[in-house]
């Protein structure tokens, strides 16, 4: 049986949980719990014209970090990089202009930037893997060990907490609306490894992701489209191991928070991913098949 190995970004979606197990008379599928997204920490900020650009300012240089990292794992070439078109398409949306795209786009090319990726340790037990892109390999280097000072962590060389996948999150309606087995077919006609659902506030279905080896990702994608089924963002993630997750008391899962969005705060931070097992009021009840 393929094992649902559930991601978590920077927006704190969650990390992997103990699920149901659904299957057929040909295949099972883990589905994992979904975990709510946290609070935005966009919220609290006023709207003053400085603060505004300020905000924008942080999400200008995120967007075009992953513009550079899409580029770096997929190539150039939008019709062809899944990931990279999809960037493109949020940065758009977001106001930024086709001129800062190209040019994140040549950088990225011309290797004037470099990805790092960061696996830290907290003396909680947790662990946090940052994806970074910069100009300057040993200054965020100094960033993210100086972040580790700061929050109690360590730099992990090790890495064993996470894997690489790629992730197709669809939220075609038809499908939203179909039962299990559907989904279940759909899963298994594309050729992913795995599934889950994605719930929204409200705990109602609102897309499902399916994850499969980063190799596979764009095969997998194609299939999918082929279904005459648009993909909402096909991206390469980390996730957490199985076994690898940690459970937090109240005052360390306040301590992580701070930690996550402190990281979340840097400019030169593409996406995060942590191991961290959920306090139980903050997930959704298991699927039963």
């Amino acid at each position: 049986m393929a094992s649902l190995l559930s991601c978590a970004s920077f927006r704190f979606l969650g990390a992997a949980v103990r699920g149901s197990t659904f299957a057929s008379g040909r295949r099972s599928f883990l589905l994992q719990p979904t975990q709510l997204a946290g609070h935005n920490r966009w919220s609290k900020i006023g709207k003053s014209k400085a603060i505004a650009d300020q905000k924008f300012g942080k999400v200008l240089s995120k967007l075009l970090g992953e513009v550079m990292s899409a580029v770096k794992d997929g190539g150039p070439d939008p019709s062809i990089n899944a990931a990279l078109s999809n960037v493109i398409a949020r940065a758009k949306q977001n106001h930024v202009s086709k001129a800062q795209i190209e040019n994140s786009i040549a950088k990225a090319q011309s290797g004037a930037c470099s990805s790092q990726m960061f696996e830290m340790r907290s003396s909680a037990g947790y662990s946090v893997m940052v994806e970074s892109i910069s100009s300057n390999a040993s200054e965020i280097r100094n960033i993210m060990l100086k972040a580790c000072k700061k929050h109690g962590a360590t730099l992990d060389t090790g890495g064993h907490a996470f894997s690489k996948k790629g992730l197709i999150l669809v939220e075609d309606k038809s499908l939203i609306d179909s039962d299990l087995t559907m989904v279940e077919e759909v899963a298994i006609e594309i050729g992913c490894e795995d599934f889950r659902l994605v719930k929204d506030e409200n705990r109602k279905v609102s897309g499902v992701e399916f994850i499969t080896e980063v190799d596979d990702m764009h095969s997998v994608a194609r299939a999918v489209r082929e279904k005459n089924i648009q993909p909402k963002s096909v991206q390469v993630i980390y996730s957490t191991n199985p076994g690898s997750e940690v459970s937090l008391d109240e005052g360390q899962m306040d301590a992580a928070m701070n930690f996550i969005e402190y990281l979340e705060e840097l400019s030169e931070t593409v996406d995060i991913y942590h191991n961290i097992a959920l306090p139980a009021e903050d997930m959704e009840e298991p699927v039963e098949g």
